[in-house]
C-alpha cells in the first residue's frame, strides 16, 4: 500500500512537472497564425401576426440571401425572427 502511494504521488509530480514545461510549446492555432474567430452580422424581423404563409416567407427570403434563423420569440401577436450570417473575410 505504501509502495502504490509512493507511485502515485511521484506519478503525479511527473504529469504535474512535464504539464508546466510544455505549456508554453502549445499554442492554439488561430493565436499561431495571428487570426480571430468568425465574424457574425445579425438581423431581427418583426412580423405582427400568426401567418404561417408569412412566416415561412421570411424565412425563405432570408435563408436564399445566407442568413441562418437562429432563433424565434413571440407571443400571439408579435413574432420575432433572429438571423445571423458569417461576414465575408
Amino acid at each position: 500500500m505504501k509502495r502504490s502511494i509512493i507511485a502515485t504521488t511521484l506519478a503525479l509530480c511527473v504529469g504535474c512537472a512535464t504539464g508546466v514545461a510544455v505549456r508554453d510549446l502549445v499554442v492554439v492555432p488561430a493565436r499561431a497564425q495571428g487570426q480571430v474567430g468568425p465574424s457574425y452580422e445579425y438581423r431581427v424581423v418583426r412580423i405582427n401576426s400568426y401567418d404561417e404563409t408569412a412566416h415561412q416567407s421570411v424565412v425563405t427570403k432570408f435563408g436564399s440571401e445566407g442568413w441562418r434563423l437562429s432563433g424565434v420569440t413571440g407571443s400571439e401577436r408579435v413574432y420575432f425572427f433572429y438571423f445571423e450570417r458569417q461576414l465575408p473575410r
